[in-house]
């Protein structure tokens, strides 16, 4: 079996803009991402939920704790991973497959990034219903 050359440490991909290419070469079947409503990747650190949360705040001027209430406001506690997709606009990008709400349709950038990134073999073409 091919030993696989990484070239790249983690840390200095994750600083930079979503690359294809110097994803493949940081990282073995591996990749934990949003796509915004525009198409750009952005890595899931530390997690999916806090990236969302985060891309929330700064889209509406809001503290963490603003977001949360928000979301008790309008129930999304209930299912907070949707509202959080719902709220951010955002599609969620593993490995194993990608997951945004039931009722939402991507849109054209993220249909086309999306597309990108399985083609590659980064995210297999597997649609997850959270």
């Amino acid at each position: 079996m091919e030993k696989i050359k990484l070239i790249y440490k983690p840390e200095d991909t994750f600083s930079k803009p979503f690359s294809i290419e110097r994803h493949k070469k940081t990282f073995v079947n591996y990749l934990e991402a949003v796509i915004d409503v525009n198409g750009i990747v952005h890595y899931a650190i530390p997690s999916h939920e806090r990236a969302l949360c985060n891309m929330i705040c700064m889209k509406k001027g809001l503290t963490l704790d603003q977001l949360i209430e928000l979301a008790k406001a309008s129930g999304g506690l209930y299912d907070w991973i949707n509202w959080l997709m719902d709220e951010s606009e955002c599609i969620c990008v593993y490995t194993q497959g990608y997951a945004y709400p039931r009722h939402t349709i991507p849109s054209p950038e993220q249909k086309k990034t999306l597309s990108e990134l399985i083609e590659a073999g980064l995210v297999k073409n597997k649609r997850f219903i959270i």
